[in-house]
């Protein structure tokens, strides 16, 4: 490696995302997404606006000063290595930009999950209270029409009661005005019959 003039910096830096969130949830729930997926640098700011942004970010950065000046630093053989070690970390940083990928990608589906969950709860807890709905209508259906069946019970009852009585009133009438012309009848007799019994009284 040689250098007339300036200086050589081997320098890498991981992925960098900045993220504006809607709610804090959102962002609570991303920012745990992120460290699982290996961005311990990850940090949550808050503005005077109210903004809330997430900024994922990790640690394995390497930088390394090679040359200062035009003279160059380190051998030939350390400058191998110190690029070995920065593909290391970049194929490090990868995985980790894959890991969060399908980390955010569960945390999107349970989200769905949860959602669907809540509208099913929904609908049953609907359909609950139109089967409570149905119930009470049904109930009160029945109570109507016991209610009318027994006033009608009643009624017929009333009906029939009234009935009997104007029956047996109307029957004692007829008894008590046919015991009447029998008493009548028995105190009116004949001329023929008043003739006779005097004449019986002289034999």
């Amino acid at each position: 490696m040689r250098c007339k003039k300036g200086s050589i910096v081997l320098k890498f830096e991981p992925m960098i995302l900045h993220v504006q969130c809607a709610t804090l949830k959102d962002a609570q729930k991303l920012h745990a997404a992120s460290l699982a997926s290996g961005f311990k640098n990850t940090g949550l700011t808050i503005a005077n606006s109210g903004n809330i942004t997430l900024a994922i970010r990790s640690t394995h950065m390497l930088e390394v000063p090679l040359s200062k000046a035009g003279d160059v630093l380190v051998s030939d053989e350390y400058v191998k290595f110190v690029v070995e070690e920065a593909n290391k970390k970049m194929y490090e940083n990868q995985k980790r930009i894959e890991r969060l990928s399908s980390n955010i990608q569960v945390m999107l589906n349970k989200k769905h999950v949860d959602a669907s969950k809540q509208s099913s709860r929904k609908l049953q807890q609907t359909y609950n209270n139109d089967g409570v709905k149905k119930q009470v209508e049904t109930e009160e259906h029945r109570l109507e029409h016991d209610c009318t069946y027994n006033n009608d019970g009643v009624k017929n009852q009333v009906e029939t009661e009234e009935h009997r009585l104007e029956h047996d009133c109307t029957y004692n009438n007829d008894g008590v005005k046919n015991q009447v012309e029998t008493e009548e009848h028995d105190c009116c007799l004949s001329s023929e019959e008043i003739v006779a019994s005097v004449f019986s009284m002289f034999d």
